[in-house]
């Protein structure tokens, strides 16, 4: 490993920190088996939970079609009193509108999901949506509010003790705190986080974590240590094939 491809990951790590972005392409297989099991459904529970899916599998190609198709499964999930189906479809309603960069909208059908979440005792759907908000809230560059939502985010799922959800939500807060040049906070959730990757084993994880770890300590100043630390998540995204 050169010492030259070490110096520019460090140095991109600097200059463009962040979240990996993360971009899915429709899969045609998908979307023709799901639009059969919408079309062939015998109960409105499995067509609802159809449609939500479908409508995500269009988000990027054909943002129209999806809004449609998770309005409709709004509207018949509402009919057969399908509450969590309902939620569902607002919650796949906003991400549509997340991808098309309608933040105002998103919002909206987040909250909307949300509270029949919170009303129903569904906390895996009520932590995920918070979590949500907090990514626009982020993105907004409102970090107050991101971090609300996502410290809400992450009490809901200490309470499920999903290690995975509880080490990513960790990660977006350390990255708020990231931005917001509250170090020593953005330090402690990044260390959070790579203690529960660590414990699940989930490589990607723990490779991310040492890469947000060695951003902060590279706006630290301290320049050596932060190379150690993009040198471990590198060997880390090369086993895993990542780069």
């Amino acid at each position: 490993m050169s010492l030259k491809r070490l110096l520019i990951i460090y140095i991109l790590g600097l200059l463009v920190y962040g979240l990996p972005a993360q971009v899915t392409d429709a899969n045609n297989e998908k979307i023709l088996s799901l639009e059969d099991a919408v079309a062939n459904s015998n109960h409105d529970t499995a067509k609802v939970k159809s449609m939500c899916l479908l409508g995500w599998e269009y988000r990027t190609t054909n943002s129209q079609k999806a809004i449609k198709i998770a309005k409709e499964a709004i509207e018949l999930g509402t009919r057969s009193k399908y509450d969590r189906g309902v939620a569902g479809a607002y919650y796949i309603l906003g991400g549509i509108y997340y991808v098309l960069g309608d933040f105002k909208q998103s919002i909206q059908n987040y909250l909307l999901a949300l509270r029949i979440y919170e009303t129903k005792g569904m906390i895996e759907g009520a932590g995920r949506t918070y979590n949500s908000l907090g990514l626009i809230y982020g993105m907004q560059m409102n970090f107050e509010k991101a971090i609300i939502n996502y410290e809400k985010a992450l009490q809901l799922k200490q309470k499920l003790n999903n290690k995975r959800d509880i080490a990513s939500t960790l990660n977006n807060l350390g990255v708020i705190y990231f931005k917001t040049k509250d170090l020593v906070k953005a330090r402690e959730m990044f260390n959070a986080s790579l203690k529960l990757e660590i414990e699940i084993g989930n490589a990607l994880g723990i490779a991310q974590s040492y890469q947000s770890i060695a951003g902060v300590i590279g706006h630290e100043k301290n320049h050596t240590m932060a190379i150690k630390y993009y040198q471990r998540a590198l060997v880390l995204f090369d086993s895993i094939g990542d780069m």
